[in-house]
């Protein structure tokens, strides 16, 4: 059997703020206490989920149970991280606030059926630079959280760069593609997959993303039959897919497609205070969407506010030593959720 975890017998606690958040997740028929763990990612979850056992500055973790308590007794887990890997529903999406361990949750979810035969998941980033590049990119990521098993001449896990695809000894893969342009997701019409990841769902559009739920397939037979059949996305409330995203997950959500809040100060594993300092210095709307994960504010004019800038009189423009003009062909097929894209438009600009 696959879901075959023993649950750890752990003294009851009260429920934080966090919790309290994702509380109903609880009450869900999709809800596992202890969700699979595979030996991929077994290092990735306690890390995580738990945070490294290991003596830390003045002070140090001790394990109590299936939980990690600090030298001063704090609890040391992202709860809604932990919400994230205890859902098995149809659709989640976690999101809202940056550095609230969202890419480390999807490493740790992909993993866990990575080691079954027949296994396969797609992670989705709108472009390959995305994807690719950088120290925190998803393929970066995951070569050095699966270095271990990457080691030797009889590695039970390679990586094809062509391909850009992770395979496991037992048979499992995970692909890792872009899709720049709308179309561009059509190229993935050929392989199913049991799981599939938007990371910065909010850079995708709807069609995008409708488009991959043809592409999930559950096996009829072996073991990869017992894994769910799942649809994930991550991200910040910003982008092209920003008014689907928030209509489908936060306005619309149910236990069928569940929205996890992720939040900066839920996350104990980073240097959060430092982090929040650097994003206070952006501009307050900015701030408020990526730091507070706020849904609601919105740009003035949907893009930028007026207000930053200085307008004065074409009498008055400076001469400039050249002109370009750019375009935005809004090139955006109109859809049913969508009738009326936006128009054709061009900006002068002179240096």
């Amino acid at each position: 059997m696959i879901d075959n975890q023993t649950p750890v017998p752990v003294e009851p606690l009260p429920l934080t703020k966090q919790e309290e958040d994702v509380k109903w997740i609880l009450e869900s028929k999709y809800f596992r206490l202890n969700p699979r763990r595979s030996k991929y990612n077994a290092h990735l979850w306690w890390e995580y989920r738990d945070g490294p056992v290991k003596h830390v500055g003045n002070g140090h973790y001790v394990a109590t149970g299936d939980l990690v308590r600090d030298a001063n007794g704090n609890l040391m887990q992202n709860y809604r991280q932990l919400a994230f890997l205890q859902y098995e529903g149809p659709e989640c999406f976690f999101g809202g606030s940056t550095g609230g361990g969202k890419s480390s949750a999807v490493a740790i979810d992909v993993l866990r059926y990575f080691d079954v035969p027949n296994f396969a998941a797609l992670i989705m980033r709108r472009t390959w630079m995305e994807l690719s590049e950088g120290a925190e990119s998803m393929i970066q990521f995951l070569k050095e959280k699966l270095e271990p098993f990457m080691v030797g001449k009889n590695a039970p896990v390679t990586y094809h760069e062509k391909d850009h695809i992770f395979r496991s000894r037992e048979g499992g893969i995970i692909q890792l593609a872009h899709a720049e342009n709308e179309k561009d997701i059509e190229k993935r019409a050929g392989t199913p997959y049991q799981r599939i990841y938007f990371e910065e769902l909010c850079s995708f559009t709807e069609y995008q993303y409708d488009f991959m739920f043809s592409r999930q397939r559950k096996r009829a037979h072996g073991l990869v039959a017992q894994v769910p059949v799942v649809m994930r996305g991550t991200g910040n409330p910003l982008g092209v897919g920003y008014e689907f995203v928030k209509e489908r997950f936060i306005v619309n959500n149910n236990k069928e497609r569940i929205f996890i809040p992720s939040g900066l100060m839920d996350n104990p594993f980073i240097d959060r205070e430092d982090y929040k300092k650097r994003l206070e210095k952006l501009p307050e709307v900015l701030r408020k969407k990526l730091m507070d994960g706020d849904w609601d504010v919105q740009f003035s004019g949907g893009v930028v506010d007026r207000n930053w800038y200085e307008v004065v009189p074409l009498a008055a423009v400076p001469e400039c030593k050249f002109w370009v003009r750019a375009w935005d062909l809004a090139a955006t097929v109109p859809t049913s959720a969508n009738p009326n894209p936006d128009w054709t438009v061009g900006v002068k600009m002179g240096y």
